[in-house]
């Protein structure tokens, strides 16, 4: 039978434990909104229902390298940040 990541990742040493988060946290920081979001199982069009905007601003804001930091966190919020 299968084991549970948290299972397994509970076994392992605390350096072993550090040196993987720190290569989740390196990825999660190269990946684009649209990435994080495609992970999460959203569409555009629910974020955008969320954040009261149309599915096209989301459209922009994903493709945008400059996105205020108000912006970035109502878009963590519409994902369950």
């Amino acid at each position: 039978m299968a084991k549970k990541f948290n299972e397994l990742f509970n076994k392992m040493s605390p350096a072993r434990q550090a040196r993987i988060n720190a290569k989740v946290k390196n990825t999660l920081k190269e990946m684009s909104l649209a990435e994080i979001r495609e992970l999460h199982q959203v569409t555009q069009e629910n974020i955008a229902t969320i954040l009261q905007i149309k599915q096209s601003s989301v459209s922009r804001m994903e493709q945008r390298s400059n996105v205020t930091v108000e912006r970035l966190r109502d878009y963590a919020h519409a994902l369950g940040g």
